[in-house]
């Protein structure tokens, strides 16, 4: 039987040097063909730990975890492939799945999507990188990596320095904006936009006070302006922040936005009339 399979096998060499594929001068071995794949053996995760003293190197198609995998010894498989293949698009796509990965030509940005968080989003240029200075209105920001992977402004839209704390003073509040005011094109720098309502969700499910939003993206107890888009007339400085996202409630007057006190924060909506601080993802 031995010599059965290792006749077979020469013939296969040979066929293949007899159809001018030469052998690559790299290569101990090679398989030719353009009508043809290799398949390589197809285990489960049961039957891969199975095997006895797996060589460094060994390569198996996981069919539990639909992926190749190679044996770099000690017992541990590492993917050299997934389900998710890369793909060069111009926008996100609204059913992606987990893993899914896509270079977004128009923003020059890798992103990765994980069902419970939602999109991570790797910025290529410059500014993108966290802690870079992105100049805006002759401002300068920063940008800060939030728990869900997320890239953030360091401060909010007017704010002439980074906050240490979460109501110093004004100069570390910002500006104040109705809905419509924060809504204007170009209000966040290049790359940057107001977040959504469910993005704001996201990152409050990791703070659930003051303090905690602080810590976690530096976000200030601003007060709010009844009076609309001016810091004249603040009321509850030092104790309430609120900031505006992009989601408006389906009425003509409210809107939602990220909204923290002391002892508690929320997503919730209010009257688009309001001057909020805006905070640009």
């Amino acid at each position: 039987m031995k010599k059965m399979l290792l006749f077979t096998f020469s013939l296969l060499i040979i066929a293949q040097l007899l159809q001018g594929q030469a052998l690559h001068p790299s290569a101990a071995f090679e398989i030719s063909s353009t009508t043809k794949g290799f398949l390589p053996p197809r285990l489960t995760t049961t039957q891969r730990i199975a095997i006895q003293n797996p060589a460094v190197g060994l390569i198996v198609y996981n069919t539990d975890e639909q992926s190749m995998e190679i044996h770099i010894g000690s017992g541990e498989w590492v993917k050299v492939s997934t389900n998710s293949g890369i793909k060069l698009v111009s926008s996100l796509l609204a059913d992606a799945s987990e893993g899914d990965t896509f270079f977004n030509t128009t923003s020059t940005t890798l992103n990765i999507f994980r069902e419970k968080v939602g999109w991570y989003s790797f910025k290529t240029n410059a500014a993108g990188f966290i802690g870079e200075e992105i100049v805006h209105n002759n401002l300068t920001y920063k940008t800060i990596l939030s728990e869900t992977g997320r890239i953030w402004l360091d401060r909010n839209i007017g704010a002439t320095v980074t906050p240490i704390a979460i109501g110093s003073n004004e100069t570390q509040f910002g500006d104040f904006f109705t809905f419509a005011d924060a809504m204007v094109t170009n209000r966040c720098p290049p790359d940057f936009r107001v977040p959504t309502k469910s993005e704001w969700e996201a990152e409050e499910v990791h703070f659930e006070t003051a303090e905690e939003a602080f810590a976690a993206l530096r976000l200030t107890r601003t007060g709010f302006n009844p009076g609309g888009s001016n810091v004249d007339g603040l009321n509850q400085v030092g104790d309430v922040g609120y900031y505006w996202s992009t989601t408006d409630d389906g009425s003509t007057t409210n809107a939602w936005f990220l909204g923290f006190s002391r002892l508690s924060a929320s997503v919730g909506n209010f009257l688009k009339s309001h001057g909020f601080a805006v905070r640009c993802i």
